[in-house]
């Protein structure tokens, strides 16, 4: 019945088992280019991410140091070295850190990472905005004046860069162990020690916006008044953040007298009003391993008692005044800075110290925008 034909079935056996292994080749063939195109993808966001840790690693340094001696130990090659290790990745197989001034505190920050096969390249441009404010101990637009009652054992000491926008003043002799600058005059009575220098005339620093809305509007917890603010810290209702600030806005004035003993480390305070210092017993304000940060309209200092403030911050919209003191005030590993009005060191009765310490712009990054963009590139080698 099928004379002829007896091999017909083998021929199609080996037709059919020829497509079938074209087939699994075509797929095995496909599978291995999606896995090495899904590898080449994973590589390829690997030397992203390690391009731009070297970016923002560079950007720090210069944030916290602006000089040409960041610049020249960034573009080493130990910087490169540093960097490829601190990644603790084998598969990075060469990294190109490159930093370029471009004047008036611009900056082209490059990185190139080769991983595996694969390179990309960050390149990002910066500006600086707010330039030698952030290293200072103290800072204001308006006079600083200094000024000690030696009969009743006044005197100021001062650990750290002071800057005027204005004139500096005194009319005793005050010695500080930093660099004094002003953008107008400087005082025959105030020097420095050995090793710092002292410089009328000099460009004024620009000093970042207070926006109060903003900071109410970002705020954790938002209090009517002192009151509410002083119950929730006795009540252990504010939880703060290990990570990070909490903030917290008080819409009116503070008196520090009613904040003692509580905690309020790691905290953005905002008050929308006048902070007091007043009527305290000796008291210490205490940032602890994160930086505690007072933002106000003004600080006036009225009281007769020690008060020390570690790890914080000051900045005020206007004045920050501790003319007339009567007891000993101690900033340590902080500053203070007068946005718009002066500070009144005038007339100090006991010692005042101040040490602005090791902070950098990271301890008020959170605060305000430190740096602006100018433009940002990925590039795949």
């Amino acid at each position: 019945m099928f004379k002829g034909k007896e091999g017909i079935a083998l021929i199609l056996a080996i037709v059919f088992m020829l497509a079938i292994t074209i087939l699994l080749s075509a797929v095995l063939l496909l599978s291995t280019q999606e896995i090495n195109a899904t590898q080449l993808y994973l590589d390829g966001n690997k030397a992203l991410y390690y391009a731009e840790a070297g970016v923002e690693y560079a950007q720090a340094k210069i944030l916290n140091n602006e000089s040409q001696s960041t610049v020249d130990e960034l573009n080493a090659s130990n910087t490169d070295i540093y960097l490829k290790t601190s990644f603790n990745d084998g598969n990075v197989g060469g990294l190109d850190l490159t930093v370029t001034p471009l004047g008036s505190h611009k900056y082209r920050i490059s990185c190139e990472v080769r991983y595996n096969k694969i390179k990309r390249k960050i390149t990002k441009e910066i500006k600086i905005l707010y330039p030698g404010l952030w290293d200072k101990a103290m800072a204001s637009e308006g006079n600083i004046e200094l000024s000690v009652n030696q009969a009743q054992g006044g005197q100021l000491i001062i650990n750290g860069n002071i800057h005027s926008n204005s004139n500096i003043t005194s009319k005793d002799l005050i010695t500080i162990n930093g660099n004094v600058s002003a953008s107008g005059s400087i005082g025959d009575k105030v020097s420095v020690s050995s090793g710092y220098s002292k410089t009328p005339g000099v460009d004024r620093l620009t000093f970042p916006e207070i926006n109060f809305d903003d900071y109410r509007a970002r705020s954790t917890y938002v209090f009517n008044n002192e009151s509410d603010f002083v119950n929730a810290l006795r009540n252990n209702q504010i939880v703060t953040n290990p990570y990070e600030p909490t903030y917290v806005y008080i819409n009116g004035d503070l008196h520090l007298r009613n904040i003692e003993g509580l905690n309020i480390s790691n905290l953005c305070i905002t008050v929308n009003g006048d902070i007091h210092v007043n009527n305290t017993s000796e008291m210490t304000i205490d940032g602890g391993s994160k930086m505690v940060t007072f933002i106000a309209r003004n600080l006036k200092y009225n009281n007769d008692s020690k008060i020390t403030f570690n790890n914080c911050l000051i900045y005020t919209e206007n004045n920050a005044d501790f003319t007339n003191m009567k007891a000993d005030v101690t900033i340590q590993n902080g500053a203070v800075y007068a946005k718009n009005g002066y500070i009144g060191l005038d007339n100090i009765k006991k010692t005042f110290t101040i040490t602005h310490g090791n902070w950098g712009y990271t301890q008020v990054s959170h605060l305000f925008d430190n740096y602006s963009v100018l433009s940002w590139s990925d590039a795949g080698v």
